[in-house]
């Protein structure tokens, strides 16, 4: 419908609703204010905006919006174009929260100079007011840590000066919620205060849909005291379906625009949810304010038991702290936190301590994760050392600090304020003693990072050493020889022979979303390994190493002496007189001598839709700078590296560069589109708000003997088998094994004959449903398994391998799925011979079922990353398709994301390894 047709459809509505509304506020009392809102509002493409609009006309009292409330990137132009003609006609009454896309534009502008005073002080986002006896209270879930750590403060200050019985605050991003956005850990700060203050109410967007929770702590737990959410997204963008049910959800819909409508009385409230014309969906009801404060909360604990044979410990530090270089005889022993910089007489560097015991004589570490809880965002989450020495006292100084002398254990790319990183230290962590480590950053990396420490008062967990060992032999399992493991001789250039071919039963390992890691070696021992004749020196170690931006701009023939440097976003247009270009260049180093570059992907995140993600070139210039204009740009006088095809809106694209990125040193490229394509592509800068938007370069090293082996004597008369149910080298929620959004080149260029890391999505994935054995469901952001004789449902999932070079031998081949549901099991996978489904099968036209069992998963949380090892299955180039199933008796409902997931990162990856 057009917004012309929209334009009469409001007008007819109006003399109908104004007078039903009307008829219902009338047995309202004058002295109960009224707020009403939603958010994620107004997009030019859509009139759900116009329609709730249209709602607000005929309801009384203060407007709220919570963000997202001008698309696509709230600019003034967004807000004029898109806003105003619906709910803008309401602005003298509104008092709205921003959004993730009111900061694509720099600094909000855009919001800020719409709403004016009505958002409280500029460039804060963050304010409060009364209505009658309430407290309201507008925040910001779009600042980083150093903003979000002053907003924190002054909502203190601010709820200790208005002690109301009753108090509502408001949003963008929920910390909790059942939709595909999920739960934003960087707003429970904000929850823990408005808790212990006794706040009532929390109203988010974000989610596009409707969703009410039973009063709740800050940790999601049922709480009579607690704070009552609303999720709000329902203004008139599109709307999005329900990933996983979270505890205390009481109603959820995803399928109605609509407003939410609060009635405040003095010590109660009303709640009523009222859809647009020609929708049905409503939910109200009534609840009692909570008058009192609550003590701090803490989570209840949980335990998941681990298989027989295995134990795990959970060490605080002995000692953490920082030191800095511009006050070399202060210490920071006690201070919250451990904070990290480099440049220019400003360094600081972060120390951290462990002392582990309790492990008993014998036992093999299986993991040992190093988590932290990320204070401040920063383009790097900092490089880790070792130190030898590991008695250094808390109070250290500049000038008393240990030496870092050890060698590097993880290198982690951007994280983001408010997110818990790990870090593996299995490599490090070999049994019982002290361990001590350094954290710097690189060269001159300006932009402050920040840990919570052990001292922290913040609220924030402190850091922990989660180790988990095998101190036991694992059961044992009868072998079930293989089809197709027939004994053959690697001596005469054949497949080894494997020494267990017992089908793998794998377990699901969980592994944190917000995971940077170094390169994991595997724990399991080969049965027979080679001999070489002769030896040479071992090479260096592999990692993977992130860079962001030196530079970034874009310039603008149509404005040849305008520079655009402190843009957050970069645009690139086609055409003869109103070309955009953009420049980006990274300094790498760091990488360590003789190690080889195995993969270096560019990663940009799109804030503007196009037909095409741009053409990319490398250039020679090092001497240009983010003050560069059209007339003063570099000539863009190198190879054409890749053109990317179609880019969508808040997705990111990857490119891979490792053909002209071979190790340390300075490299510049240039992103044009053709004369013909005059539509804006945008991307985010290095100047952009939000850490995890801006351009990152990441890059995964091999020793230099892991990819093409030299001085190493041919193994006379010995063989090899790779170990089954080994844990692989890949880093969890690392970009650089994410399926590229849009991409003219495969994940990774192989050598011929050399070994090397190629990551794969999906090319097909779905689920099928017993109880509706005529629709499919292709278009899901996640699949459904269920068991039952009559409601069952199951999965499937098609990838389709290319680019192995010839005679290189697949040593892993790992299967990862990010779980949208908990359940008891997750899931048994079986081969699948028909490799040619689509994602529009049913359950009437699925193809059968009919290969070998390869892993029967046990239970699986939401949000935990499980693998499946497949290594004995895909062995090279080809198709490959898998079924996903329950046993019948298992009723509940088992998700994982599949490949329309919005979250890149979510999205099934199949990580192979292979050697030469």
């Amino acid at each position: 419908m057009s917004r012309v047709r929209g334009r009469l459809l409001t007008i007819a509505l109006c003399f109908g609703l104004a007078g039903l509304y009307a008829a219902s506020s009338r047995s309202v009392a004058a002295a109960d204010p009224v707020l009403v809102g939603a958010g994620d509002i107004a997009d030019c493409l859509s009139n759900g905006d116009e329609a709730t609009a249209t709602l607000l006309d005929g309801i009384t009292g203060t407007v709220f919006t919570t963000g997202d409330n001008a698309y696509p990137n709230g600019a003034a132009s967004d807000y004029s174009s898109c806003y105003a003609p619906s709910w803008g006609r309401h602005l003298a009454r509104t008092r709205p929260s921003p959004g993730n896309h009111e900061y694509l534009t720099s600094g909000a502008s855009g919001y800020f100079g719409y709403y004016g005073a009505s958002a409280g002080p500029a460039g804060l986002g963050y304010y409060s007011y009364n209505l009658g006896d309430w407290h309201i209270v507008s925040l910001n879930s779009e600042i980083d840590s150093g903003d979000m750590l002053a907003q924190i403060q002054w909502l203190k200050d601010d709820l200790a000066a208005h002690p109301s019985v009753c108090t509502l605050a408001y949003w963008h991003k929920p910390v909790f919620s059942s939709g595909e956005h999920g739960n934003f850990v960087s707003m429970q700060e904000i929850w823990k205060v408005l808790h212990e203050r006794g706040a009532d109410l929390v109203i988010n967007g974000h989610d596009h849909d409707y969703e009410r929770f039973a009063p709740q702590n800050p940790y999601g737990e049922a709480d009579p005291n607690g704070i009552r959410e609303f999720v709000v997204g329902t203004g008139g963008a599109d709307r999005r379906g329900f990933v996983t049910t979270r505890p205390n959800s009481e109603v959820r819909d995803a399928t109605t625009f609509g407003v939410l409508k609060l009635t405040l009385h003095g010590t109660s409230y009303d709640w009523q949810f009222m859809p647009v014309a020609g929708q049905s969906f409503s939910d109200s009801g009534s609840s009692a304010c909570y008058n009192g404060t609550n003590l701090p909360a803490t989570p209840t604990p949980t335990t998941t038991p681990l298989p027989s044979g295995q134990m795990q410990i959970t060490l605080a530090p002995a000692a953490d702290t920082y030191v800095d270089q511009a006050k070399p005889t202060s210490s920071y022993a006690t201070n919250n936190e451990i904070k990290v910089v480099d440049g220019n007489g400003t360094s600081r560097q972060g120390f951290l301590r462990f002392n582990v015991s309790g492990l008993p004589t014998g036992a093999t570490i299986m993991s040992a994760q190093l988590e932290l809880f990320v204070t401040n965002g920063s383009d790097s989450g900092g490089i880790f050392r070792r130190t030898s020495n590991t008695s250094w006292p808390e109070a250290i100084t500049w000038n008393t600090k240990p030496a870092i002398d050890g060698a590097q254990v993880a290198a982690l790319g951007a994280v983001i304020s408010g997110n818990i990183v790990s870090v593996d230290l299995k490599s490090v962590i070999v049994g019982n003693g002290a361990y001590s480590f350094a954290i710097v950053l690189p060269a001159g990396e300006t932009n402050g990072l920040g840990y919570a420490s052990r001292e922290n008062t913040l609220g924030a967990p402190a850091p922990r050493l989660v180790i988990q060992a095998q101190t036991s032999e694992p059961p044992t399992t009868t072998p079930t020889p293989s089809a197709s493991a027939t004994p053959t001789d690697q001596a005469a250039g054949q497949s080894p022979t494997p020494t267990d071919t017992s089908t793998p039963t794998a377990t699901a390992s969980v592994i944190p979303t917000h995971t940077a890691t170094s390169t994991i070696s595997p724990s399991a021992t080969p049965a027979s390994t080679l001999t070489p004749t002769s030896t040479s020196t071992p090479p260096p170690a592999g990692g993977t190493f992130s860079f962001g931006p030196a530079a970034d701009t874009y310039v603008s023939q149509a404005s040849p002496s305008s520079s655009y440097g402190g843009s957050a976003s970069f645009s690139v247009v086609g055409g003869s007189t109103s070309a955009k270009q953009a420049f980006i260049r990274f300094a790498v180093s760091g990488l360590p001598a003789g190690a080889v570059v195995q993969s270096a992907k560019l990663r940009l995140y799109v804030t503007n839709d196009s037909s095409s993600g741009g053409v990319f070139y490398q250039i020679s210039s090092n001497s240009w700078s983010e003050s560069s204009t059209w007339a003063t740009k570099p000539a863009i006088d190198g190879p054409q590296l890749a053109s990317l095809g179609a880019v969508s809106l808040s997705t990111f694209a990857e490119l891979e560069l490792a053909s002209v990125i071979p190790g340390n040193g300075t490299y510049n490229f240039a992103i044009s589109l053709p004369d013909t394509n005059t539509n804006t592509l945008g991307y985010a800068s290095k100047e952009a708000t939000t850490s995890n938007q801006r351009p990152l370069l990441i890059i995964t090293t091999a020793g230099s003997g892991a990819a093409s082996p030299t001085n190493t004597a041919t193994p006379t008369g010995v063989s090899t088998s790779t170990p089954t149910n080994t844990p692989t080298a890949t880093p969890a929620g690392s970009a650089s094994t994410a399926t590229p959004t849009s991409t003219s080149a495969p994940p990774w260029t192989p050598t011929a004959g050399a070994g090397g890391t190629l990551s794969f999505g999906p090319s097909a994935d779905t689920y099928v449903s017993q109880a509706s054995p005529s629709s499919s469901y292709g278009g899901a952001s996640s699949f459904s398994v269920v068991g039952g004789s009559a409601s069952a449902k199951q999965a499937f999932i098609c990838f389709s391998v290319s680019g192995i070079p010839a005679g290189a031998v697949v040593q892993s081949a790992k299967l990862r799925l990010v779980v949208t549901n908990d359940s008891t099991a997750g899931g048994t996978f079986n081969r699948v011979s028909n490799t040619s489904w689509s994602e529009g099968i049913t359950w009437a036209n699925k193809p059968a079922v009919d290969g070998a069992q390869i892993a029967s998963l046990g239970a699986v949380a939401m949000g935990a990353i499980v693998e499946v090892d497949l290594t004995g299955v895909v062995t090279g180039n080809g198709t490959y398709s898998f079924a996903i199933s329950l046993p019948s008796a298992n009723t509940n409902t088992l998700g994982y994301a599949s490949r329309e997931a919005s979250t890149q990162a979510n999205r099934p990856q199949l990580v192979i390894i292979t050697q030469p």
